[in-house]
Formats: C-alpha cells, sequence, structure tokens
C-alpha cells in the first residue's frame, strides 16, 4: 500500500476550500505516477470527506434546510450534547474506512477537528485564504441565501463560535495559500503546492 496522506483543510468562508479541493481531485485522477503504481492492485486514488457532509446528512434527515445557520447551530449541539470532537471522531471513522493514499478532509474549524487530522500518520493542514473584502465579493451560491447577505450579516458569521477559531488554526498550518486571483491562478499555485509538497512526500517526484 502507498504512503497515506491526509491533507486537512480549513479557510474562512469565501477563501476558496473546496475549490482547492475540487483542483487536488483533479490532479490526482489524472496523475499517471500513482495511475502507474495502483494499477496491478486496483486501489483507490482519492477520497474527500468534509465535516459538513455528517452536519448536512443530519439536517436533511430533519427536514431543515442545509443553510450555514443551521450548519453552525447542528454542530454546537453536537458538541454541547455529546462532548467536544463529536463531529471530528466521525469524520475520523469515514477517513479511516478507505484505502486511498490521497485524502482530502474540508473544513477544519476547531481545534479538535485540527488535532484529529494531526493524530493520522502522514497529515498535513493547508490553510486557504484571502482578506474578507475578497471572500464577500465573490459568488455565494453554495448554500440557501448565501447571495442576499450583507457584509455585517457576512461578517457577524465569522464572529460565530464555529468559525473563531480558523485564523489561530491557519497560523498553525503547514502551508499556506492565498487565494487572491481568478480560479485558473489559483489552480497554477495548487499545482505547484501539490508537485513539492505531495508528490515528493509519495517520492515520485523523478517518476
Amino acid at each position: 500500500m502507498m504512503t497515506r496522506i491526509v491533507i486537512g483543510i480549513t479557510g474562512e468562508k469565501g477563501g476558496g476550500k473546496e475549490t482547492v479541493g475540487d483542483i487536488l481531485k483533479t490532479l490526482v485522477l489524472q496523475d499517471v505516477r500513482i495511475g502507474r503504481l495502483l494499477y496491478e492492485i486496483k486501489q483507490t486514488r482519492f477520497s474527500r470527506h468534509r465535516f459538513s457532509d455528517i452536519i448536512n446528512e443530519s439536517l436533511t434527515l430533519w427536514h431543515l434546510s442545509q443553510t450555514r445557520e443551521n450548519q453552525q447551530k447542528f454542530g454546537q449541539m453536537m458538541n454541547i450534547g455529546f462532548g467536544e470532537g463529536t463531529l471530528a471522531n466521525a469524520v475520523r471513522a469515514r477517513v479511516m474506512s478507505g484505502d486511498a493514499p490521497i485524502i482530502v478532509v474540508d473544513g477544519i474549524r476547531r481545534a479538535s477537528e485540527e488535532e484529529m487530522i494531526r493524530s493520522i500518520p502522514g497529515s498535513v493542514v493547508l490553510y486557504v485564504t484571502a482578506p474578507v473584502e475578497v471572500r464577500y465579493g465573490r459568488p455565494r451560491l453554495s448554500r440557501p441565501g448565501e447571495h442576499e447577505k450583507t457584509f455585517e450579516q457576512f461578517l457577524r458569521e465569522e464572529a460565530a463560535p464555529t468559525e473563531i477559531e480558523i485564523p489561530t488554526i491557519g497560523a498553525r498550518a503547514d502551508y499556506k495559500i492565498e487565494n487572491m486571483g481568478s480560479r485558473k491562478e489559483l489552480g497554477g499555485v495548487v499545482r505547484e503546492w501539490y508537485e513539492k509538497s505531495i508528490i515528493s512526500q509519495l517520492g515520485l517526484e523523478n517518476a
């Protein structure tokens, strides 16, 4: 089995966490070097998990809208009711159940989630960020009602208990990507980071 690398991504809303995850998925799935190594054993190349997946699945079961407010409330309720780190433990179980050598985990927001990622051998934390004015100006269509929010509402959400730890976690991250430009520009930055940090860790730089 190849070395397992878990890439935990943290960052404020609008910073580009999910876009970076999308780019990494494309890079891994199209990388012939990884394909050659996994061809014989038919191993999965890539898997991806989001801390919000379990919350969204739960909200759907209760017929509740997947708004950011509801996601924040549900995450707080789980930690209050069942202990800090409950969500992190559930995500860890999903991560460890797979056999992909490269695993992306989107949306680290709490220290307990960061600790969970770092408890897995071969893990790294990546901080994807941009100034708040840049992040607010980007299209916000991933959740109901996002595009209608004022800048003041945007700032209030950043001060929510589920969001306030992100800059501190980002300061401890192993790598930082400042997403200031277009998706194409971000793609170039991610590709460079992928070659230097992931492919080298897998020992494939000369493959």
